[in-house]
């Protein structure tokens, strides 16, 4: 019986470089442009945002982050207008910040 390394004696023709680039791949396929939001769909998100915060409900903001889209689900603790930012509290209890420019979309949450 011949007794040799295996599939082991391949794995060294990968440079570590290459490795990096090889699991680079899937991420940049999975990129999508970011989508256009027009000022009636932002004066929407606004009234959503509002009435989430003034009745306590969850939401679920839809983010543009690097290229990928996120869901974040949580309640509007504060909106900060100078900064742009919103601060979730998420379902877990920690707190999260939102750029105002990275939503695509807000749903309340029943």
């Amino acid at each position: 019986m011949i007794r040799d390394r295996g599939l082991q004696k391949w794995h060294g023709f990968f440079m570590p470089e290459h490795v990096t680039e090889l699991n680079k791949i899937p991420d940049e396929m999975n990129k999508c442009e970011k989508p256009l939001i027009d000022e009636y769909q932002r004066v929407e998100f606004d009234e959503r945002i509002a009435y989430a915060m003034e009745f306590n409900m969850p939401v679920r903001l839809t983010l543009w982050i690097g290229g990928h889209l996120k869901d974040t689900i949580g309640r509007v603790h504060y909106c900060d207008v100078v900064k742009q930012q919103l601060r979730i509290e998420t379902l877990m209890h920690d707190f999260v910040r939102v750029n105002l420019s990275d939503v695509v979309g807000v749903e309340i949450m029943d």
